[in-house]
């Protein structure tokens, strides 16, 4: 073979070896790349599972915290409401029937008890009538009302009006006008129950004309009451009034929350006697049986 074909053969190996080295080096690149793409792919993508896991972990646990501090709260106010629910107002322990006191010099001039009583039957009230009271009434009634007694009560019926406002029940002092009206007596036991509303020994005449200030359950059903001769109320420090004397400020008619019960004074006997039959009367004096 010639110089000149050996060169030119040499020549071609070379370029041959490069092309090979050449191609080797492509392959290598690729499969770095690929190893790379891969990699970073699959390192990428678990880091990236990882991350979502580990976040979806963390969301899930967060949202468990989160549905864990839901349940606790709402747990925890389900077990409050429960709590205020057990806890909060008062349950009356009185009966629902009505008490007329008739003692103690009571049941006088314009008030006719017996008619009072019969409003309660008629309406299927419980109702006692009696001049005295013996032993704990409150499991049968749930009001006291005293019919204008002039005289020094007994210590029974001083028991029994306690014991209906610790049960959450009602007292009521009906009066007179003037002199008639047994003021002392009833002003005696308002204070000894701890109220500060009295009957005063004042009178005005002539049919008032009354405002009404709406108290329910007293007032349900109410829209006129029609008094005759009336006493004047005085609401003390925790009084409010129920029937005002149109036009002004002289209350006829008002109660006062005491203990878990209340009082009311009545400054007038024509409505519990020749007038119960007037206006709206009669709702009114059955509404002493509601609470």
């Amino acid at each position: 073979m010639s110089r000149l074909r050996r060169t030119l053969l040499a020549s071609l190996l070379l370029a041959a070896c490069a092309d090979d080295v050449g191609d080797a080096g492509s392959e290598t690149q690729t499969t770095a790349a690929t190893t790379a793409t891969t990699t970073a792919s699959t390192t990428g993508g678990g880091t990236a599972t990882t991350g979502d896991g580990t976040s979806g972990s963390e969301t899930s646990s967060g949202s468990s915290a989160s549905g864990a501090a839901t349940t606790d709260a709402t747990s925890t106010s389900s077990d409050t409401t429960d709590d205020t629910t057990s806890t909060t107002g008062f349950t009356p322990t009185v009966g629902d029937g009505v008490f007329l006191y008739t003692g103690a010099g009571g049941d006088n001039y314009d008030t006719d008890a017996a008619a009072v009583e019969a409003l309660y039957a008629g309406a299927g009230v419980k109702v006692t009538r009696s001049e005295t009271i013996a032993g704990d009434i409150t499991a049968d009634h749930g009001c006291l009302v005293l019919l204008n007694p002039s005289q020094a009560l007994p210590a029974a019926v001083g028991d029994a009006a306690q014991a209906l406002l610790d049960g959450g029940g009602r007292v009521v002092f009906q009066t007179e006008h003037s002199g008639y009206g047994g003021h002392d007596v009833a002003n005696a036991l308002l204070a000894d129950l701890g109220a500060t509303i009295r009957s005063v020994e004042e009178s005005e005449s002539g049919w008032p004309e009354l405002t009404l200030t709406p108290a329910p359950p007293l007032t349900d059903g109410v829209s006129e009451l029609a008094p005759f001769y009336v006493a004047r109320v005085d609401l003390g420090a925790g009084g409010a009034p129920i029937a005002t004397i149109q036009g002004s400020d002289w209350v006829v008619i008002g109660r006062e929350s005491v203990g878990h019960g209340e009082v009311v004074i009545v400054g007038d006997g024509s409505m519990f006697g020749y007038s119960l039959d007037d206006a709206d009367n009669r709702a009114f004096i059955l509404n002493f049986a509601e609470r």
